[in-house]
């Protein structure tokens, strides 16, 4: 009985053992595979300008995974696994009626896209004005009508109120006088007072930005000085020139004809060129068009990169002590 059961114990721990060792192992091979499997792109463009189209492929592991965008009237992007698509984006562009002008102009446009401005023969319509009510004008009788029954002491006491308000209204005025001449000093003074606090916090700042300038030069120079910064720097472009090394294309080969208007300019920019590129060692085949304006070509770039060379370059570095102490300082 006992024997039988540690059987069965015996078997099902064998059963979750080999499944352990799948696991285990399927693990390690996807970790081998992303690491030392290359990660394959082209780029593939042609056209004509102002109006050009090209293609761009991603893949990795046989076309298990890819990505691919591509432009030719509009804008399409696809990311497949094992061939199925699980994100399809495609946008169309209208197509542009041709409107005369020259290649530079089309090609600027593409670059800088004006603004539209408003057309002036169309008015903004003006907003209806209302119109003025009628209103009934009262005649007052009384006050054209002089009237003769009034007395001369009525005259007099107007005469009187009249010139109490013209004083009055003298004494106002002087008073308002003076008080806007005080006020005037006091804002005066209050915008001397203003200039003067300004120009105290600007030197304030400045010399705040002075002291800080010099505390960030020493601490630059003393940086560089030190030979243990120097070394990891120096480790740090080594390996990024050997990643670049790695990652670079393998292969590129285009071909670009060019006349631009002026026919002096399309010489020199092709003058220019082979004076630093040998046309058999030169990627990219350029001949000039000196009779009209165009520009034409194609171009396609192929390339492979293993995330193994970054990997390792990613430990070294983080087992230098100095750039190790650079994370920590961040964190």
């Amino acid at each position: 009985m006992l024997g039988t059961i540690a059987a069965i114990l015996l078997t099902i721990l064998k059963i979750i053992g080999i499944i352990l060792a799948v696991i285990v192992g399927l693990a390690i091979l996807l970790v081998l595979a992303i690491l030392f499997v290359p990660i394959r792109y082209s780029i593939r463009a042609d056209g004509r300008a102002p109006d050009f189209r090209g293609k761009a492929v991603v893949s990795w592991l046989l076309h298990i995974v890819s990505v691919s965008f591509a432009v030719d009237n509009g804008t399409a992007l696809y990311i497949r696994i094992f061939g199925i698509p699980i994100k399809k984006t495609v946008s169309k562009s209208e197509p542009k009626e041709d409107d005369g002008r020259d290649l530079t102009a089309k090609i600027l446009d593409k670059i800088f896209p004006e603004k539209k401005e408003a057309d002036p023969k169309v008015q903004p319509k003006a907003a209806p004005v209302a119109q003025p009510q009628e209103t009934p004008t009262i005649i007052a009788q009384a006050d054209k009508v002089p009237d003769d029954n009034k007395e001369e002491p009525e005259k007099d006491s107007v005469r009187i109120l009249e010139e109490i308000v013209r004083e009055t209204r003298e004494a106002e005025s002087a008073e308002s006088f003076v008080k806007e001449r005080k006020s005037l000093k006091q804002k005066i003074k209050d915008f001397l007072a203003g200039i003067r606090e300004k120009i105290k916090s600007i030197v304030s700042k400045l010399s705040e930005l002075y002291k800080k300038g010099e505390e960030k030069y020493e601490e630059i120079t003393g940086f560089f000085e030190d030979r243990e910064n120097l070394e990891a720097i120096n480790l740090i472009k080594k390996k990024l020139l050997l990643l670049l090394k790695h990652y670079k294309p393998r292969k590129i080969k285009g071909r670009l004809v060019l006349g631009l208007s002026d026919p002096s300019l399309t010489g020199k920019i092709i003058g220019a060129y082979y004076m630093f590129f040998e046309p058999r060692r030169s990627f990219l085949d350029l001949k000039g068009e000196f009779k009209s304006e165009v520009i034409e070509g194609d171009i396609f770039i192929k390339g492979r990169v293993r995330l193994n060379h970054l990997a390792a370059a990613a430990i070294v570095l983080y087992r230098n002590k100095k750039i190790k102490s650079w994370i920590k300082k961040e964190d």
